[in-house]
């Protein structure tokens, strides 16, 4: 069954005094799966450095965990794996290029490991089937790639048996063909997202070893960054892995010539193409709002073609305004609607097949 799963800001659904008005929505798009998060943006972050906001935070999960799970529907949390408030003392990424990026911990600092597993423990408490981390738990972006931070130069040298400076470490990785020094910048990277996805995944099993574990990936998933998809197994842990792949309508919204929609789509299946486990949730990226004013039409095709192809299992589909009142913003659900008989005949005549080729 194809799984849709539908963000609800949690600020929005605790001012909603009418919360039929969001199960109404939520009916209308034939929503299987319900993922809270917070801020006016919907990928917002978990607010680790003021203790009475983050506790609102935690309340507010619970309280819509246990609102939508009485009405039938699978919950999810959904917000950032890395990113924290500058005011914490955490060391950061710095890209190769030399820039440090302010907000986003490097996953090889134990103290940010302590902290998050805690976060991920009460989040686990309020209920929640599922937690999702945001496209943040990567090392590439932010105008750079991979990480030179004083805890992985010391991974690094470690793993080389020398003494090297930033610098030269820099110099050497970058330059000339495949050598060893790119090789330990590598594997640096990698072992500190799998710590990462480990010490996550122990902290939430102390709670309850039900509850899902998975992230968003990034371009950078499999190559700076290691293996989506051994990453996902490491959340998992005893439970079914999810991934949400990458590549988003709002792109064609925002670049045009440079990401058309067909390219996209041929995108999300290429990176479903690559899963060698037919056990891993694959979910498309249905990302629209409110990010830039993107076409209800640019959601539905990208949906549409996804579903006939079979190449994932579910969307992500923002498609419920996270800033304005439930109801306000009804372009997506009417052009839902307009699609809704498309819908049903893709699940009668494409279920079932095998996809192959590419643009079809």
């Amino acid at each position: 069954m194809y799984n849709v799963g539908i963000p609800i800001n949690g600020d929005n659904f605790r001012r909603t005094k009418n919360k039929q008005l969001i199960l109404d929505e939520l009916k209308a798009f034939d929503c299987d799966r319900v993922f809270i998060n917070f801020e006016t943006i919907l990928d917002g972050h978990m607010v680790l450095h003021n203790e009475e906001d983050y506790q609102r935070q935690i309340d507010c999960l619970k309280e819509a965990c246990n609102f939508f799970k009485q009405h039938g529907y699978e919950v999810g949390a959904w917000f950032w794996g890395l990113q924290f408030d500058r005011q914490l003392p955490f060391t950061p990424m710095k890209m190769l290029n030399g820039r440090c990026v302010d907000g986003f911990a490097c996953p090889s600092d134990t103290e940010f490991i302590k902290k998050f597993q805690q976060c991920l423990i009460d989040v686990a408490n309020t209920g929640v089937d599922i937690i999702l981390l945001n496209d943040d738990v990567r090392f590439g972006a932010w105008g750079g790639f991979g990480c030179l931070c004083e805890n992985h130069i010391k991974m690094m040298c470690e793993e080389l048996g020398e003494q090297i400076d930033e610098t030269r470490l820099k110099e050497l990785i970058l330059s000339g063909g495949k050598n060893k020094y790119r090789d330990a910048f590598l594997k640096a990277n990698r072992l500190a997202l799998e710590n990462y996805a480990i010490k996550m995944r122990e902290a939430i099993d102390t709670v309850n070893p039900e509850v899902r574990l998975g992230f968003c990936v990034c371009m950078s998933s499999w190559d700076i960054d290691g293996d989506a998809f051994e990453l996902s197994k490491l959340m998992a842990g005893k439970t079914k892995p999810i991934l949400r792949l990458i590549g988003a309508p709002y792109w064609t919204a925002g670049q045009g010539e440079k990401s058309r929609l067909q390219n996209i789509v041929e995108l999300e299946r290429m990176e479903a193409s690559w899963n060698p486990y037919p056990d891993i949730e694959l979910i498309a990226e249905g990302d629209v709002h409110p990010r830039l004013n993107c076409a209800a039409n640019y959601l539905e095709c990208f949906d549409t073609a996804l579903r006939a192809s079979g190449a994932v299992d579910g969307i992500l589909r923002i498609c419920v305004d996270g800033v304005s009142n439930v109801g306000y913003e009804n372009g997506y659900l009417k052009q839902y609607l307009k699609n809704k008989p498309i819908y049903s005949e893709i699940e009668k005549h494409f279920v079932g097949k095998e996809h192959t080729g590419i643009r079809i």
